[in-house]
């Protein structure tokens, strides 16, 4: 249980976990950019990779 947790290491958690945020989001933005430059968001008919990437997303839910 978190109330059992020391405090420390809460903001060791905190901090630990807002990295690996910032590098996934870093490597999605990497991954969504080459998608934009491959055009590959055309197949859908879309303008922009903005609806690709709804489209291909809530197919998976």
């Amino acid at each position: 249980m978190l109330v059992d947790r020391p405090t420390e290491r809460l903001e060791a958690e905190v901090i630990d976990l807002a990295g690996r945020l910032s590098v996934g989001t870093y490597e999605l933005l990497v991954l969504v950019g080459e998608i934009d430059a491959r055009g590959s968001f055309a197949t859908w008919g879309a303008l922009t990779c903005g609806p690709h990437n709804r489209a291909k997303s809530s197919s998976l839910e």
